[in-house]
């Protein structure tokens, strides 16, 4: 039997290792890249928790004032606010919180859940801040006639704004406020349910 014949062009194989230079330059590249995009993955992290903080905030604030939870159900929900509350870092926040937690046990002023939601509203990144901080000021503005200018301001501005939303449920708040024109029993709640409707809306558009 005829044995198979050598390729004359064919070289043999020859097994290149590359540089420990260079294949430590490619390690580094491959460590450097997965560093970055942990680093873009926790801004991104950083910035979806900002956007979402201030209104749950907003809301827990709201529903102890209802007053309706049990004392294991308030406590839960005190704790959990107390926790969000510390994760913003933000004196300013913790501040007012201070002052409302210490008479939520007892029965807090109204004045003291809208100064928390007016701070958080600040400082957070709320949609609609604007809208929820001009609302408020119709609030404290609605029966001073020495303040008719910024009430009437206000009260344009949370109009225009109602407007542009579009939303059913902020639109009915709204119609309720201005139908009550400050003279309501229940004035302070219709405010608070507004503030709550414009939140829940901001959270839907997301």
């Amino acid at each position: 039997m005829q044995g198979l014949s050598k390729n004359p062009f064919s070289r043999p194989h020859i097994e290149i290792h590359k540089p420990a230079w260079k294949r430590m330059l490619e390690k580094s590249s491959v460590q450097l890249l997965i560093a970055l995009l942990v680093v873009m993955f926790g801004i991104i992290i950083f910035k979806y928790l900002g956007q979402h903080q201030g209104p749950q905030l907003i809301l827990n604030t709201l529903i102890l004032h209802k007053g309706q939870l049990d004392v294991i159900k308030r406590s839960t929900l005190i704790t959990q606010t107390d926790d969000i509350v510390r994760s913003t870092d933000n004196r300013k926040i913790i501040n007012q919180w201070k002052s409302l937690s210490a008479c939520v046990p007892t029965t807090c002023p109204d004045a003291e859940y809208f100064n928390f939601i007016i701070t958080v509203t600040e400082e957070e990144n709320i949609p609609h801040n604007d809208l929820i901080l001009n609302l408020i000021r119709t609030y404290k503005y609605w029966n001073s006639p020495d303040d008719i200018l910024d009430f009437s301001k206000a009260l344009t501005d949370v109009n225009n704004e109602v407007d542009t939303i579009g939303s059913r449920e902020v639109t009915k708040a709204w119609a309720e406020i201005v139908k009550c024109n400050g003279k309501c029993e229940n004035v302070n709640m219709l405010y608070f349910d507004m503030i709550k409707a414009v939140v829940l809306e901001s959270s839907a558009e997301e």
